[in-house]
């Protein structure tokens, strides 16, 4: 990225303003069209209004507002920030891309014992939980059954709870691990 700041007077504001659209004036100094319109406003600088752009384009007599003397309290000058995408150094490009395919060797790889020696409590209590899950314990989350025949508040157990496809959780063994997991 590049930045820069450009200061600009309120008389040059001005001249920009009135000679080309305010969008394509804030193009060029990599800003919104409506940020330059409240920068114009702060400075009180007036802006062509609608159909100015359409009328001098097709020849009508168009009529350009004066600008006024600034008040007492108005700033004279106004300051844009600008941001511009630079292409990417190609020095840096190469690192990164070198670092990026010596990442990707086999030998960098990470593998990951299907039984831990010495876990970190955080992560054998994790696995200890995860283990011990089954389809009935996961049954209290899913209470929020599509079927027309669902009784949430009753003690009726739902009428279509065999076919109700919310509730009948297939458990997928996970090949690495050895852990239960449930699946939608």
């Amino acid at each position: 990225m590049s930045f820069s700041n450009i200061k600009l007077s309120r008389d040059e504001l001005y001249e920009k303003v009135c000679a080309q659209p305010v969008s394509v004036v804030a193009k060029e100094y990599g800003i919104s069209d409506v940020g330059l319109a409240k920068m114009c406003r702060r400075l009180e600088v007036p802006i062509p209004g609608l159909g100015y752009w359409a009328k001098k384009q097709h020849g009508k007599p168009v009529e350009q507002i004066p600008l006024p003397p600034p008040p007492a309290d108005t700033k004279l000058e106004v300051t844009i920030n600008t941001y511009r995408k630079v292409a990417p150094d190609p020095e840096q490009l190469e690192k990164a891309t070198e670092i990026i395919d010596a990442e990707e060797l086999e030998a960098n790889e990470v593998t990951v014992p299907d039984v831990l020696t010495d876990p970190h409590p955080a992560v054998a209590r994790s696995l200890r939980r995860s283990r011990a899950r089954t389809v009935s314990c996961m049954l209290p989350i899913l209470r929020a059954c599509l079927s027309p025949f669902h009784r949430s508040n009753s003690t009726v157990p739902c009428a279509s709870w065999t076919r109700c496809s919310r509730h009948s959780l297939p458990v997928a063994t996970s090949s690495r691990s050895g852990t239960k997991t449930g699946a939608n």
